[in-house]
């Protein structure tokens, strides 16, 4: 049995690894994708997201609350809809990537950003040696 990682080897492992989450907040303006309308944002906003994996920008993104938005019951301004989460060299850049999102410009969501330091994300992840 290999003994246990001193704390100086977990924290060298597990250096901050600083990301941005960009939280997008519905808007009245929201038009749903089964609409002409925002059936081409949405596709926009897919291409966008493509080129942010192209750059090695997107670590993760995904809808939030879908199972709110799906039912009907996530309207109005606010409900955070779309959660993204990228790597940038500081918060004035992640916010410039952040405007540039089709859902944001489009005016069916704003966009706000978070920095996040991530330590943990399963140790399975992390090779001890």
């Amino acid at each position: 049995m290999q003994p246990l990682p001193t704390l100086q080897e977990i924290s060298h492992r597990l250096a901050d690894y600083p990301v941005f989450v960009i939280l997008a907040e519905t808007l009245s303006n929201w038009k749903p994708p089964t609409t002409d309308e925002g059936k081409e944002v949405l596709h926009k906003h897919y291409l966008w997201l493509l080129d942010l994996e192209k750059s090695g920008k997107l670590v993760l993104a995904g809808p939030a609350n879908h199972d709110l938005v799906a039912a009907g019951k996530a309207t109005g301004t606010g409900i955070p809809t779309g959660l993204i989460i990228i790597k940038a060299a500081n918060r004035h850049d992640a916010g410039t990537i952040a405007t540039q999102d089709p859902f944001h410009t489009s005016g069916y969501r704003k966009n706000v950003v978070h920095a996040l330091n991530i330590r943990f994300w399963g140790l399975n992840d992390v090779a001890f040696q």
